[in-house]
């Protein structure tokens, strides 16, 4: 028991020397305290420099050029005026020319060729004193033979007759007969006909009638 409470002295007496004390409990760390915020690149240092402010974006409208129509004028055609034809007073009678067996000279047959006819008014009467031409060529020569009807009773009131040839001949290229009034203006367009090597065909009747 002595030596119990000995010890437990000693340790008493070497802890006090030792200098062992017990520790104090070590205090909370204070919270940190607020930060003023930046104001300016300067008071923080660390932190970048501010981005620029992003441009502003302005539309831009595009005007679209208006296109306004033109009238423009078409040109009228203007008909060209034409000769207009006069018709002339007195024209071949249809279903003329007749081609016939010469009746007015008998004697002579075949040995004879020509042309032969009447001219009638509005009223279908028989007209005397105008001229009758016929052009033409046959066997190669060219020629002109001309009559005045009344003075070829043979064939009715105002005929007239033209000979061509003494025998019955083919034309090679065709006659044209025309009407003339005594002073010499056509009183019909010329009108064209041939001639035929036959017999039966050697009195070619042609007739005027007025329009």
């Amino acid at each position: 028991m002595v030596r119990k409470l000995f010890f437990l002295g000693l340790v008493v007496v070497l802890l006090s020397a030792c200098g062992l004390s017990p520790q104090p409990t070590q205090a909370p760390p204070a919270p940190p305290t607020a930060t003023a915020p930046c104001q300016t690149v300067a008071d923080c240092p660390g932190l970048p420099s501010p981005l620029p402010p992003p441009a502003t974006f302005t539309p831009t409208v595009t005007t679209t050029p208006t296109v306004t129509a033109t009238a423009t004028a078409t040109p009228t055609n203007t008909p060209i005026p034409t000769a207009t034809t006069i018709p002339m007073p007195y024209q071949v009678q249809p279903n003329t020319p007749l081609y016939l067996q010469n009746f007015a000279h008998p004697n002579l047959a075949c040995n004879w060729l020509g042309v032969a006819g009447q001219v009638f008014d509005k009223s279908g009467n028989p007209l005397s004193g105008l001229v009758v031409v016929v052009d033409g060529a046959l066997a190669d020569k060219a020629s002109e033979q001309i009559a005045l009807t009344g003075k070829a009773p043979a064939y009715g009131d105002g005929g007239y007759e033209l000979v061509l040839s003494n025998q019955d001949v083919a034309s090679t290229t065709p006659f044209t007969i025309t009407l003339f009034n005594v002073g010499g203006t056509a009183e019909s367009a010329p009108f064209s006909f041939s001639s035929f090597a036959d017999c039966k065909k050697n009195l070619i009747l042609i007739n005027f009638v007025a329009r």
